[in-house]
């Protein structure tokens, strides 16, 4: 097959520093579709990336909006492209999608959308009063603040106002892609109910792999150190890293915890009203190092703390536990329940329970034979989403879509 990856950012290497999650995900699939199925691989790209094209796809374009149509067909039919799989995030690509599908359909290639987000985040953006107050009193973007406070203290009202406003950028690049793949059997019920439709047919369900095939020795899980760390963007409207300090603040009212750590390990728009907050609730075993290679820090780390109010698949936790890292996370998303084994290889607190949150960590802290049994079971799951074997479910969901409609039926 030759294959066609459609991304918001060009697609560097693998590597966290190079790349985002959905196209650390692309890279590495198309890793495996050219060495193991000698596929040839192309990436075409909105945004271009500093570090360059990875040397694994033969070949790039930039696009542009609004699309020029004509480019994009040209290099369709100069690269005999048969396979097309956008994974697109931002609305304004989104918006987009049916046309690439009208013009891959003209030039006889199959279309797949991959979803890399849960169906329907845009309703789920958490705010707390306490941030529209710092962004208040720090010039800060009040309104915009204060929008998704209001979002976030109206549910469910707000939800179903908001699904009813998105439907339409739901329901076309699902009428126009040959294929749908989505990371969990739960999101393509919610996918369904956005865009009132039935069309189960077009959906297949394919986890994200493991980006890396490297899994940490067992032997080396007693070196890990007595510390937590958070692994992300800083924005808390869906990363809710208040969420983190506020159990964080019970942890370090715990005498028999103070020698455990919290390393936070990323930037963003939040990091300013992070800092506030780490003053405010006093906290001193708490540090933020910036955005760094995540890597030597899952190697040395024993927890992982994720609050998010949303994720699709995060490749935070596909990376952290094949290095014996225990994910603890709330259940605000479905995938998060087919990642993680609640209390066998990580935790899954309810939504918004800080205080089980707390209580799950803190038994943790206090029980190295638990830490050692679960991040040994963490390693094990791990393997589960394996590249072979995801890669292999990708292989034959893009084999098994059905002929293209007539290209004249879409103009």
């Amino acid at each position: 097959m030759n294959i066609l990856q459609i991304t918001n950012y060009e697609c560097a290497s693998a590597s966290a520093n190079d790349n985002t999650g959905i196209n650390r995900v692309v890279t590495a699939l198309s890793t495996y579709f050219v060495h193991t199925g000698g596929d040839t691989c192309f990436n075409a790209y909105f945004n271009a990336n500093p570090r360059g094209l990875s040397e694994v796809f033969s070949a790039g374009l930039q696009l542009t909006l609004p699309l020029n149509e004509d480019e994009l067909q040209s290099f369709l039919i100069a690269n005999q492209i048969d396979r097309v799989i956008i994974n697109v995030s931002n609305i304004e690509y989104v918006r987009v999608i049916p046309i690439i599908n009208k013009i891959a359909h003209v030039c006889h290639a199959k279309t797949t959308y991959c979803i890399h987000f849960m169906p329907g985040y845009e309703a789920c953006s958490y705010t707390t009063f306490s941030m529209v107050y710092y962004n208040l009193t720090h010039k800060g973007k009040f309104i915009d603040v204060l929008k998704k406070w209001l979002i976030t203290i109206s549910r469910p009202i707000s939800s179903k106002l908001i699904q009813a406003v998105i439907r339409e950028r739901y329901a076309r690049p699902l009428e126009t892609s040959d294929k749908v793949v989505v990371f969990s059997q739960e999101y393509v019920k919610q996918y369904l109910n956005i865009a009132c439709s039935t069309r189960y047919d077009k959906f297949a369900v394919v986890h994200n792999p493991l980006p890396f095939g490297e899994y940490i020795n067992k032997d080396e899980l007693g070196r890990k150190e007595k510390e937590v760390i958070i692994v992300g963007r800083l924005y808390e409207p869906q990363k809710r890293i208040s969420y983190a300090l506020r159990v964080w603040r019970m942890i370090e009212k715990n005498p028999l915890l103070n020698d455990w750590k919290l390393t936070i390990i990323g930037e963003g728009v939040s990091e300013g009203y992070y800092k506030w907050l780490i003053n405010k609730y006093h906290l001193k075993n708490v540090v933020l190092v910036g955005r760094q290679d995540p890597q030597p820090y899952y190697q040395k780390a024993s927890i992982l703390l994720s609050p998010s109010s949303y994720e699709g698949w995060p490749m935070v936790i596909m990376e952290s536990m094949p290095q014996g890292v225990i994910p603890c996370v709330f259940n605000s998303y479905a995938a998060a329940n087919e990642i993680i084994d609640h209390d066998k290889n990580g935790i899954v607190a309810p939504d918004n329970d800080l205080r089980a949150m707390y209580e799950s960590i803190a038994e943790l802290m206090l029980s190295p034979n638990k830490r050692l049994q679960m991040a040994t079971a963490a390693i094990e799951k791990s393997k589960s989403f394996d590249m072979e074997i995801i890669g292999k479910l990708w292989r034959k969901t893009l084999l098994d879509i059905q002929a293209p409609q007539d290209s004249a039926a879409l103009q």
